[in-house]
């Protein structure tokens, strides 16, 4: 019978087959395994076309009629003829797992033994590496589990993981060999690898065959021992470093881990990367987190929740940006794409903190890529998502600032600042005050923006005078100033005025140079913040717009009018223009009293005889009725620098420290 004839022999064979499986033994005219025996003669002698294969895995990869030895017998003579397409292997490994429709486990056994066995001849080894999540999966199947740890391999690797899981699942069985660099795979089934490579060896109508040369390499009988990788005897791994020290010296031997994902999570390993930096391993890892994040990028897209594991993605994003202080550039390629159809609550910290780390870009385009889909409606309303959006801008202003190029440093003095910090400041600054007219009364609001702009008055206070960059001094807007003054707490009030006292100390260290860095409107509005806060606390000229740069807060004329009839009509105690000082704001009064009254017992205690005391509030006409009436002698200013003093003391030192730094006369006065 010619080779023609055999094949179409072959064909009915397959085509009985397929009949035979699907009907009950009883039901059967023939024997199945009179076509069975034919048809694992022919696979012997000649081999399988990768049809032939397809058909038959059609048949034993689900829950027939035959026996199991037939079963067994036609997966033992699956021997190809040819190169081995990814769409058979596919159909071998959907035939492994549990379910009422799939084989038996000692067929899924046999089939894991014969993908092992056929390795060399696939067409496409990636194939099995596509399936890897599945195979992985099926670890759990102690029948399955030895055959599963052939087909990936005697590695240390694998044992290694074999070993931690054995702690957890102490049926895992381990191999006793070494698991050293020298361990092999286990050896492929030398009887059947033989005469797979006698019909490899025939010859063939075709040339696609298994010793073709059109773009396959030929079948050779060999061990699939994987290729070393050698170190040299000098390098060493992470693990091997003992401190600081050992560190430093081994930088430049240090073998990178084969899994540079890790260095997410590896502090040690941010290190090396950061002082010993390799664009290899940028690479690597970019192309591990464009994988991982595309998968994000598709449940989002399909409106579904994010994975389990993507909030510890995101962190360990943002722990590898600390260290390297920059962002990964696939990162921002995926935030670009993420934030647009992101559901604007969940991982909402994680976000906006990995985001502060973005390069520098023009305000344009860092609103409509980031801040526009971070400041959704139902975000505005929320006061703790506010103050993270307003830390975030800070942190971005400040990194920016760091990152500044020093070449273009003028000669004369520091380089100011980048255009593009200076936008997103003046948008920071719009920003606060829409958030003030949303939310007036906010506690949590009013810290964020006191956080906000400490940042920038501690950075610009305390950076070192041989730095190539000029802090920017960020002043709040008169309306902002005003707000806090009038609707914040006694503590907020207190930093208000210790942000204005270190903008005042980073102004007069500018000297002769102010104009290079700040035009003249903009340092007319800082004297007339320093004017109208000291009008209103000290000076007891509250509301006072007449004076140099001063705006009376902003009160408008019949305001005024309004509260100077008001107040001598309620107690002609009080006047306008003193209601606002440190002893009659409603923030300072009570302390103020107390102060009061303890310089009066420290007053008997030292043995004044004092013949009434003081009943509140202290003002300069009070005291001189008290002194006259024998009470407490004290002077008007040394009174206000007690209670300047007792707010210190409760670490209040905010007013104290505007007032000695703007009030020249006052340090005197003490």
């Amino acid at each position: 019978m010619d080779d023609s004839d055999e094949e179409t022999n072959v064909a009915d064979l397959l085509r009985r087959l397929r009949h035979l499986s699907e009907t009950p033994a009883k039901q059967r005219a023939v024997k199945a395994s009179v076509s069975i025996n034919q048809l694992c003669d022919y696979a012997f002698r000649k081999g399988l076309d990768s049809a032939s294969l397809q058909a038959i895995l059609n048949i034993v990869s689900v829950k027939s009629e035959l026996d199991q030895t037939s079963v067994m017998n036609l997966v033992k003579n699956l021997y190809p003829k040819e190169r081995i397409p990814s769409a058979v292997v596919t159909k071998a490994v959907s035939a492994l797992g549990q379910g009422k429709n799939k084989p038996s486990t000692a067929t899924q056994s046999a089939l894991l033994k014969w993908l092992f066995t056929v390795y060399d001849v696939l067409d496409d080894t990636l194939i099995l590496s596509r399936l890897y999540a599945i195979l992985f999966n099926l670890l759990d199947m102690v029948s399955l589990r030895y055959e599963l740890c052939r087909i990936v391999g005697n590695e240390p690797a694998v044992l290694r993981l074999l070993s931690v899981y054995k702690d957890y699942y102490p049926d895992i069985i381990i191999s006793s060999a070494n698991p050293g660099r020298g361990s092999l795979p286990p050896q492929p089934d030398a009887t059947w690898t033989k005469r797979l490579q006698a019909i490899s060896h025939q010859p063939s109508q075709s040339d696609v065959g298994l010793n073709s040369r059109n773009g396959f390499k030929v079948y050779r009988t060999r061990t699939r021992t994987p290729r070393l990788h050698l170190l040299p005897e000098s390098s060493v791994t992470l693990e091997e470093i003992e401190g600081p020290q050992d560190f430093v010296d081994k930088i430049e031997r240090i073998e990178l881990p084969n899994q540079l994902v890790s260095s997410l999570q590896d502090s040690l390993l941010q290190k090396l990367l950061f002082l010993n930096p390799l664009p290899e391993a940028t690479m690597r890892l970019e192309f591990w987190l464009a994988s991982y994040l595309e998968e994000e990028l598709s449940l989002a897209r399909n409106h579904l929740s994010p994975s389990p594991q993507f909030p510890e993605l995101l962190q360990g994003i943002l722990a590898y940006s600390q260290a390297q202080h920059s962002l990964i550039s696939i990162v921002e390629v995926f935030l670009a794409q993420y934030l647009p159809i992101w559901d604007g609550q969940s991982n909402y910290d994680a976000l906006c903190a990995i985001i502060a780390f973005v390069d520098r870009h023009p305000h344009d385009k860092l609103h409509s890529t980031y801040f526009a889909w971070l400041e959704r409606p139902h975000i505005l309303n929320t006061g703790r998502l506010l103050s993270k959006l307003l830390l975030l801008y800070s942190k971005i202003a400040q990194r920016w600032i760091l990152q500044q190029d020093t070449s273009t440093q003028a000669r004369t003095g520091k380089s100011k600042s980048p255009k593009e910090v200076s936008e997103l400041l003046d948008y920071a600054n719009l920003f606060i005050h829409n958030i003030i007219s949303m939310q007036p009364t906010s506690t949590m609001i009013h810290s964020a923006i006191l956080t906000f702009y400490e940042s920038f008055s501690f950075s610009a206070t305390q950076s070192d005078n041989t730095s190539s960059v000029h802090t920017p001094i960020v002043l709040p807007s008169e309306q902002v100033v005003n707000h806090l003054l009038f609707n914040s707490s006694l503590s907020d009030v207190s930093r208000l005025c210790g942000i204005l006292a270190r903008c005042k100390r980073q102004f007069e260290s500018l000297k002769n140079t102010i104009s290079d860095y700040y035009p003249s409107p903009y340092t007319n509005r800082f004297n007339g913040h320093l004017m109208d806060i000291c009008n209103l606390i000290w000076r007891s000229r509250a509301l006072n717009g007449t004076d140099t740069n001063a705006s009376g807060c902003l009160c408008p004329p019949a305001t005024m009018s309004a509260l100077m009839r008001y107040l001598p009509d309620m107690d002609n105690i009080y006047n306008l223009a003193g209601s606002f000082g440190i002893t009659q704001n409603y923030l300072f009064c009570a302390v103020s009293m107390a102060t009061f009254t303890e310089l009066e017992d420290a007053a008997e205690i030292d043995g004044a005889d004092l013949k009434t005391r003081h009943a509140g509030p202290v003002s300069p006409r009070s005291l001189t009725l008290l002194e006259k009436n024998g009470g407490l002698v004290i002077s008007w200013t040394k009174s206000r620098v007690e209670v300047l003093s007792a707010l210190e003391a409760k670490g209040l030192d905010g007013v104290k420290d505007l007032m000695f730094s703007t009030m020249m006369k006052l340090k005197d006065a003490t």
